[in-house]
C-alpha cells in the first residue's frame, strides 16, 4: 500500500459516515501498512543504490583536505604524517594544481636536494588524473588501472576540488576493486 492509498482512508471516509460515528482507521491497521510501507521503502532503496551506484558521486569522500601551492614541502610532509595519509591535493585557492605524494617528497625533494621550505608546487605532479562528480565508476577504475593510481581527484567544471575518489571508495562501493588494485599494483620497471 503507497502514502497516497493511506491518505485515501482518511481523505474519502465522510466524518460522521457509518450510523453518526466516525469512521476510524485501527491503529493495528496503520501499524501494518506502514510496516508495508517501510519494507516496500526499504527494498527500493537497497535495489535502487545497488543499480544506481554507478558514479563517482556516489562514492567519493567529499570533504576533502589540501594544501596550497605555495604551502612548503616541509608543511606537506607534516600535514601527511597528521593525516595518516601518502598524497594530499595541491590547490591554488579551490582550484587543483596538482597532487603531492609522500613519494614525491622523498624522490623528487629529498633525494633532489630540493629544500624542505620551497613551494610544495615544485614537486607536485601537476598533470592529474581527475574525474567529475557524474563520471562511471567503470570509467574512473580504468584510468586508475591504466594511469596506476590509488587515487582521483574529483573536479567541477571549473576545475575547483569537490572531492576524491580511491581504490577503497571503489571497494566499499561495490566490493570489485580487485582488478583495478592488480594493474594499480603491478611492479613497474625502473627507468633508466
Amino acid at each position: 500500500m503507497k502514502i497516497a492509498q493511506v491518505a485515501t482512508l482518511y481523505e474519502n471516509v465522510p466524518p460522521r459516515a457509518y450510523g453518526g460515528r466516525e469512521r476510524v482507521v485501527s491503529s493495528e491497521r496503520l501499524s501494518r501498512v506502514y510496516a508495508d510501507l517501510a519494507r516496500e521503502h526499504n527494498c527500493a532503496t537497497r535495489n535502487s543504490k545497488e543499480t544506481a551506484m554507478k558514479t563517482v558521486a556516489d562514492v567519493m569522500t567529499r570533504d576533502v583536505i589540501s594544501i596550497g601551492s605555495n604551502d612548503t614541502i616541509r608543511q606537506a610532509a607534516m600535514m601527511m604524517a597528521d593525516l595518516k595519509v601518502g598524497s594530499l591535493p595541491v590547490c591554488d585557492g579551490e582550484k587543483l594544481v596538482g597532487t603531492v605524494t609522500d613519494r614525491d617528497i622523498a624522490v623528487r625533494g629529498v633525494a633532489s636536494g630540493v629544500e624542505p621550505v620551497a613551494p610544495v608546487i615544485e614537486i607536485a605532479t601537476r598533470h592529474v588524473q581527475c574525474c567529475r562528480e557524474d563520471d562511471d565508476l567503470d570509467a574512473v577504475k580504468q584510468k586508475m588501472a591504466s594511469s596506476r593510481i590509488r587515487r582521483v581527484p574529483v573536479v567541477d567544471g571549473e576545475n575547483r576540488l569537490v572531492g576524491i575518489v580511491s581504490l577503497g571508495d571503489l571497494s566499499m562501493a561495490d566490493g570489485d576493486a580487485g582488478e583495478t588494485l592488480k594493474a594499480v599494483s603491478s611492479p613497474s620497471r625502473p627507468a633508466r
